[in-house]
């Protein structure tokens, strides 16, 4: 396995070191190549390490495996070296009795001995890479502890023992989703699974019943589950009953957006149309419900800029309206800056869920 593993390591690193050079004779390359041999004497085992100073161990065989298919994909050579914030993981590959071979790796971007490379091979590598770490993650670590958290709601449990054991069964089921889902946006309550690990701690929030997305530094990883770990969170954990009115709009059917300012920009969500579209509205009220209440400004609001509507249990109407910086419901107003302009934003696109998912942080 080591000799596979390390001709098939030798050929990645050779084929990094010598893509993009545009005068480099045959000999010149013969000569990195042997430099690069003599380099790499035994490789024992190969890890990658999250930006949040997690390592995972690989699968060897699978390793090698891949290597040879996505080892020597065309490469760039590229000035300047990979930001911390590219960065997604650290290959490392341990040697018997030299020092480790490091490589950053990014989404689209390859580092190796200060030489940063990118193109199409830089990608696959990278989606190699991340398809080993997610399937190796509950396979090679366990967890010590593990809370359960309703975000939502803003409360918490320190799992038992067994109820520990329960999680790590289902995990260790776990499958690897290589492809980034159509539903960015997690159910209310917002359950997630605070895991702490020896050597760190990683969020795992239940996206949907059959849905787990898991944080690792700069990287999140989707695996399908069984729904039955959703079950047991909603036994550990109950949603308890709505306590203010801004909370009540979790349960909302149906909402209706409609701009006050140009009435060709409106649009209709149904959370019975699809799960993503379910989760888009509880993300709006997610947005909502984390505005602190505040009194009216000396200056006042200035005019409505958007008006939402939300159905509940599909006859409840809860209207909502927007300003630039706050927004009103019932006589209570509360602050979020910059609400308006964003409303406004999300009204002007078609794909109103892609639009939410890549500009909430601008929210």
């Amino acid at each position: 396995m080591k000799k596979s593993l390390l001709s098939m390591l030798t050929a990645v690193i050779t084929a990094w070191m010598v893509t993009g050079c545009t005068l480099g004779t045959q000999q010149q390359e013969d000569g990195k190549r042997n430099q690069i041999t003599q380099s790499i004497e035994a490789v024992d085992r190969v890890t990658v390490l999250a930006t949040n100073g997690q390592e995972i161990s690989l699968n060897l065989a699978a390793f090698s495996k891949g290597l040879d298919i996505h080892g020597t994909a065309q490469l760039s050579r590229t000035e300047g070296s990979l930001s911390k914030s590219e960065i997604r993981y650290t290959l490392i590959a341990y040697r018997s009795s030299e020092a480790p071979l490091v490589m950053e790796i990014g989404e689209d971007a390859v580092q190796y001995n200060q030489v940063t490379y990118r193109g199409v091979g830089a990608q696959q590598f990278y989606g190699f890479i991340r398809q080993l770490a997610g399937e190796a993650l509950f396979r090679s670590k366990k967890p010590t502890a593990v809370e359960l958290h309703a975000d939502d709601q803003y409360t918490y449990k320190k799992l038992t023992d067994k109820e520990n054991a329960l999680v790590l069964a289902a995990m260790s089921k776990a499958g690897y989703e290589p492809q980034p889902p159509q539903v960015p946006f997690p159910l209310y309550p917002h359950y997630r699974l605070k895991l702490a690990f020896a050597d760190g701690v990683a969020d795992a929030v239940i996206v949907t019943p059959s849905l787990l997305a898991v944080t690792l530094g700069n990287d999140t990883l989707y695996y399908q589950i069984n729904q039955e770990l959703f079950s047991q969170t909603t036994e550990w954990l109950p949603v308890r009953p709505a306590s203010e009115v801004l909370e009540t709009l979790y349960k909302a059917s149906k909402l209706s957006i409609r701009s006050t300012t140009d009435a060709k920009l409106h649009t209709t969500w149904e959370a019975d149309e699809s799960i993503s579209k379910q989760g888009a509205i509880q993300q709006l009220v997610r947005i909502l419900h984390q505005a602190p209440e505040v009194t009216v400004p000396a200056e006042g609001v200035g005019p409505a800029a958007a008006v939402l509507t939300f159905w509940i249990a599909d006859t409840t109407e809860r209207r909502i309206t927007i300003y630039a910086n706050h927004f009103a419901v019932d006589d209570k107003l509360f602050h979020r800056p910059m609400i308006g302009q964003n409303i406004q934003n999300l009204l002007s696109t078609k794909e109103f869920i892609q639009f939410l998912h890549e500009n909430l942080k601008n929210w």
